[in-house]
């Protein structure tokens, strides 16, 4: 489910250049040059286009405390959903962004994120404590989808906070037991309505790493959202982000690559909002076909990702096409309306090929598996692996 509308996002940057109050956090210029390119691709109309200024709460190098800070984020938040009451301005999503130092307390394992007014003898209290800010989210942003870009030290060490009670519950459970499901099958389920998830710069026991100009993370990050790629679909997910970010890192950097991470711990809903495209892809080019001579006469619309396959049937009547959505989709080719849904691979479809009467559907999917569908009931005849 693509963003709405930009005015329907907000937009909250925090973080810090200089940590003066605790000198051993190194002061670095790559935090506000990261920042400022952050702040500029949420903001620019070739960007995100998050033109309204009023939709952004701009913390970066506050001289604010902590608590003066959660004070600001729940008012802001609180002003914007009270405000905006019809459908058509409701918002929709929160992103949040933060880039410098993180860190754990001396007396306990909780995380927290360096500001401005961090101290030296008590840096936990002083800081952002995460568990705090994931409690303010949950409060006051709990109807949106919320997504979190942290570029810090051992930043993967928030996602505990963001846990649900259930989550909290069942955890052990959960880790005690080889799980079935494959990321792949997850994303099937269905759309998230709001949720929390995080892309995390760096493991829950990595430094993130930092250079002169920029941090490792978000120089791949921007690189990534302001020239896109020209294999994916018209939005990113953040998955989908996190994914291509970790490729620049790897072939700028090599060994040196730090492996960002992404994870959904508090979902509501069906689906995963870390699957759901939500930030403009601009390589992602309309092909023209008119330009060729071609008339168009319609476009087939069901797939929730890029079509990498298609096939006749030998009597031109139907057309079949296989998806990223790890769907494939049987059409009538003279009122192009979607008569069958073929449901049951984990990862996209690479190939579908009809049998020579046309009662007969095969598709090959980038899990390794082959099928045999029964294209008048949508019945699987036959799996079988292929490959190593």
């Amino acid at each position: 489910m693509p963003l709405q509308s930009k005015n329907n996002t907000l937009l909250i940057l925090l973080g810090a250049q200089a940590f003066p109050l605790f000198p051993a956090l190194q002061s670095a210029a790559a935090f506000k040059n990261s920042y400022a390119a952050v702040k500029n691709y949420f903001t620019a109309p070739d960007g995100f286009g998050l033109s309204n200024s009023d939709n952004v709460l701009d913390l970066f190098d506050s001289e604010l405390n902590s608590l003066t800070q959660y004070s600001e984020i729940t008012d802001w938040l609180e002003h914007h959903l009270k405000t905006t009451n019809t459908q058509s301005e409701r918002t929709t999503d929160l992103f949040m962004y933060y880039v410098g130092h993180g860190g754990f307390g001396d007396h306990n394992d909780s995380y927290y994120l360096a500001i401005r007014a961090t101290r030296k003898y008590d840096p936990f209290t002083y800081s952002i404590q995460i568990s705090a800010l994931a409690n303010i989210l949950r409060t006051y942003a709990a109807e949106l989808r919320r997504f979190l870009l942290i570029d810090a030290c051992f930043a993967a060490a928030a996602v505990e906070h963001f846990q649900s009670p259930l989550d909290q519950v069942i955890k052990k459970k959960v880790e005690a037991e080889r799980w079935s499901e494959t990321i792949a099958q997850r994303r099937d389920y269905g759309v998230a309505s709001r949720g929390t998830s995080l892309l995390c710069a760096s493991s829950r026991k990595t430094p993130a790493v930092f250079g002169p100009k920029s941090t490792q993370f978000s120089e791949a990050l921007i690189n990534v959202l302001t020239q896109g790629d020209v294999q994916r679909d018209r939005d990113l997910s953040l998955r989908e982000l996190g994914d291509l970010t970790w490729e620049f890192m790897k072939n700028k950097h090599g060994g040196d690559a730090v492996h960002p991470e992404v994870h959904s711990p508090d979902q509501k809903g069906k689906g995963d909002i870390a699957d759901e495209g939500v930030f403009p892809n601009p390589a992602f080019k309309k092909i023209d076909i008119t330009s060729g001579g071609y008339e168009l006469i319609g476009e087939l619309r069901g797939h929730s990702k890029h079509v990498d396959c298609v096939a006749w049937s030998s009597d031109g009547a139907l057309l079949a096409t296989g998806s990223y959505d790890n769907t494939v989709r049987i059409w009538d080719a003279k009122t192009q309306q979607c008569q069958q849904v073929l449901s049951g691979h984990i990862m996209g479809i690479s190939g579908v090929v009809w049998s020579p009467i046309g009662k007969t559907l095969a598709s090959a999917s980038y899990d390794k598996t082959m099928r045999l569908w029964d294209a008048q009931k949508s019945y699987n005849r036959k799996s079988w692996m292929v490959g190593g």
